[in-house]
């Protein structure tokens, strides 16, 4: 059965990026398809990423389906698979950005991201989005990225029903492409069947 791996990258990045590529090529090493999902992001929100995903990208076909997303990349992954049939997902420094998030983080975080991206934000409860995930999920955070996103990895752990795996990388800050969290995506990606 045909294998599509979709990946989805962080906030503003293009899926051009060396390191998303270098990802995909991992993939195909061991016989994936891989689609590199390129995101509009300017003037959008978390509703909008998680359709145009799903509008342009998602095949609702019998191959096997994966998601690799990196931040926001990994909330658009994440939101997808309460949606649509994958058989795995691969979260990487999942954005802290659910309503159980907001109240603590950074006044400064918060005004980056603007209001309408706040509030949509607000609408995200992890307690009633995670028993929507069937799928195996790996959730991969770096030690040094900061407490919110090592939370977020770990709420999600706890809240998730299906088969799943928490990855903590030593000394790696919010950067996929840091050579120790390359080393971890590796080693998951040559786990999966």
């Amino acid at each position: 059965m045909k294998k599509v791996v979709y990946i989805i990258p962080g906030f503003k990045h293009s899926p051009q990026r060396k390191i998303y590529k270098e990802v995909g090529g991992l993939f195909k090493d061991k016989g994936f398809e891989v689609v590199f999902v390129k995101i509009e992001w300017k003037y959008k929100s978390v509703f909008d990423w998680t359709e145009q995903f799903i509008d342009d990208y998602y095949k609702d076909d019998n191959s096997r389906k994966y998601l690799f997303g990196f931040s926001y990349g990994a909330l658009i992954s994440f939101l997808v698979s309460t949606k649509k049939d994958i058989d795995t997902t691969i979260l990487c420094s999942l954005s802290p950005y659910f309503k159980e998030d907001l109240q603590s983080l950074f006044k400064s975080w918060k005004r980056m991201i603007g209001k309408k991206r706040v509030d949509d934000f607000e609408k995200l409860e992890m307690f009633e989005l995670a028993p929507l995930v069937k799928n195996k999920t790996y959730l991969l955070y770096g030690t040094k990225e900061g407490k919110f996103i090592e939370k977020r990895a770990k709420d999600t752990y706890e809240k998730l029903n299906c088969k799943k795996y928490l990855i903590s990388v030593e000394n790696a800050k919010h950067d996929i492409g840091n050579k120790k969290y390359l080393e971890e995506v590796k080693k998951v990606i040559n786990n999966l069947k």
